[in-house]
């Protein structure tokens, strides 16, 4: 028998999977360079498109024995192998570049406030090359216990204290700082024409609610028979959701009160937020807080992200596929690290692999039908959705980039 999540374990993985380095760094930034349409722009493409991606994944994972390869094989032979190597091999790409920064998202964390380092010095270094080890190794081993005894521990332990972070920074930035300005924002209707705007949205959407990369399909095959997928998908997407607009809140008034412009990116976790550490009250304990939920959401992520690299490698009847997969990380993660390839990196998989791999993806899960079981209506809509308008968009954001 299939090792199964249990029913609160499946979506605290998936949170944990969802929540990552771009709700709290990538949003901000977006939200505040739009403004307030941004965030009916998000709310919408998310049910109309993210939702029904995360629900057509987790479903075709449920009906096909198998972890990624199988059930994308047998949605569609050839693209639907395709996809699951294309997600395979984004993923493991992906990974080389995340750990390594989970790696500093620690060592700032660990670090105290008045010395903090430059984050060109701190990332190469021999320390954050020790600390990318040690997490490498530790998310292997995490993988290898498999979903129940591996995943699921974990995020039963970290993902509530990652509410419990947030929480505590929104309350701060709303009573300590008094900052609710961004509670406010004004709709500028003209803004709505915007194409780059929805393109963004979409981009921001799916890749925050980790649909696309094939780790959906991978939880799906470990969810239990009779546990609703829609409403799996949309906790996920409420609970992501509250987090990223939380991150938007800590972010812009935590920056508005010490009058710094909201960067994105690197820039804001290791610039923005280390320069507040002297303007506003409590910095050092505040600071510490946000590098430690940068490294409760980036670890979750990470383990996450290797998921599928590694079941891809199971279903092909790969023994020990853990290890040659910890082999790769280390070796391509800290030649990262050694030649501060982020930026080079992020480019590859984030901005060609990533966004090809969530359009093969829609098209070959929208084929099975399989999340015809959990739609009342609007299945066909949803079959067009999924197998024309979303990977027409992602094409567009590909051209465009």
């Amino acid at each position: 028998m299939k090792d199964k999540f249990s029913k609160i374990g499946i979506v605290l993985a998936g949170l944990g999977s969802a929540v990552g380095l771009g709700n709290i760094w990538r949003f901000p930034y977006i939200a505040s360079k739009y403004g307030a349409e941004f965030f009916i722009a998000y709310l919408l493409v998310s049910l109309l498109f993210s939702v029904p991606l995360l629900i057509s994944e987790l479903s075709v994972g449920r009906k096909v024995k198998g972890n990624i390869l199988k059930p994308l094989k047998k949605s569609m032979p050839f693209l639907g192998s395709l996809a699951a190597l294309i997600a395979s091999i984004a993923t493991l790409l992906l990974s080389t570049y995340y750990a390594p920064l989970t790696a500093t998202t620690l060592g700032y964390a660990l670090s105290h406030p008045a010395f903090y380092p430059q984050f060109k010095d701190f990332f190469d270094s021999t320390y954050n090359l020790s600390l990318f080890i040690i997490i490498s190794i530790i998310t292997i081993y995490t993988i290898s216990l498999g979903i129940k005894k591996g995943i699921e521990k974990i995020v039963r332990v970290m993902m509530p204290l990652l509410f419990v972070l947030v929480m505590a920074l929104l309350l701060y930035v709303i009573f300590v700082l008094n900052e609710t300005s961004w509670l406010f924002l004004k709709i500028n209707l003209p803004n709505f024409l915007n194409q780059r705007m929805w393109l963004d949205a979409i981009s921001q959407s799916i890749f925050s609610l980790s649909a696309g990369m094939g780790i959906m399909i991978v939880y799906g095959s470990h969810a239990k028979k009779h546990q609703s997928i829609r409403n799996i998908a949309l906790l996920l997407f409420l609970g992501d959701t509250l987090i990223a607009f939380s991150a938007y809140g800590i972010v812009h008034g935590i920056l508005n009160y010490s009058n710094m412009n909201i960067a994105g990116g690197i820039d804001l976790a290791f610039k923005a937020i280390v320069d507040i550490v002297y303007v506003v009250p409590f910095g050092g304990l505040v600071s510490f807080a946000f590098f430690a939920l940068l490294f409760v959401a980036a670890f979750t992520s990470l383990i996450s992200i290797l998921e599928v690299p590694y079941y891809y490698l199971k279903d092909r009847g790969i023994k020990e596929a853990h290890i040659y997969i910890g082999v790769f990380l280390l070796i391509i993660g800290f030649i990262i690290i050694k030649k501060s390839l982020l930026e080079e990196a992020d480019f590859l998989i984030g901005e060609m692999l990533l966004p090809l791999s969530a359009a093969l993806i829609s098209i070959a899960t929208a084929q099975s039908r399989a999340f015809e079981k959990e739609l009342k209506y609007f299945k066909k809509e949803v079959y067009t959705i999924l197998t024309y308008i979303l990977p027409l968009c992602i094409g567009l954001l590909l051209l465009l980039d």
